[in-house]
């Protein structure tokens, strides 16, 4: 192992704690966004172990299709809006029509239309630290935000899947436009 590869590099731009706790954040919020799907779905449609399986595949698609975005970066506040309200909109159809496998195919799509913001992020952010050490933000705040979803729905029950995805969004919103503002891209 060379003594270059034990360094450890600083965030890019002087990116701090600050734009690291918003990324960790942001992780916790995509958890809490795909887990909630997924406990919705299980609650309303299908407990198989497919649905799991679906769940994740749909908004890995809709990452890849987020990384794939070439000119996000001034929508990213509305894509992370929309992909929460395609949460609702698929709790609000699960509801009405509970058990119909046809819903499927729909839900695919809003939960596509959620994991949007998950590939655009990573591409809109890419610029304000280094690619592992965004990850690792990221990837860290996820991990938690699966463990807090699994504990809070156990402790609280679907109140908590219901409300938390728009409060997380909500509380999100003003941080990633200040990121933003405060780290602007350098194609902007």
């Amino acid at each position: 192992m060379s003594d270059s590869a034990a360094v450890v590099h600083p965030p890019r731009s002087g990116a701090g704690f600050g734009a690291a706790a918003i990324f960790f954040g942001i992780g916790w919020m995509f958890a809490v966004l795909q887990f909630s799907f997924f406990f919705t779905v299980e609650f309303y449609l299908s407990s198989a172990y497919t649905t799991y399986l679906t769940v994740t595949v749909a908004w890995l698609v809709g990452s890849v299709l987020g990384l794939a975005w070439r000119k996000g970066e001034d929508l990213e506040v509305w894509v992370l809006l929309g992909g929460t309200a395609s949460y609702y909109l698929g709790a609000a159809l699960l509801s009405t029509f509970q058990f119909q496998g046809w819903l499927m195919p729909v839900l695919c799509l809003l939960i596509v239309g959620s994991g949007l913001y998950a590939g655009l992020f990573f591409r809109a952010r890419q610029h304000v630290m280094r690619a592992k050490w965004l990850f690792f933000w990221e990837n860290n705040g996820f991990v938690t935000g699966i463990v807090t979803t699994f504990v809070a729905f156990t402790l609280i029950g679907r109140d908590f899947i219901l409300v938390t995805p728009a409060v997380s969004a909500l509380l999100m919103a003003p941080l990633i436009l200040w990121i933003g503002r405060r780290y602007p891209s350098p194609s902007s």
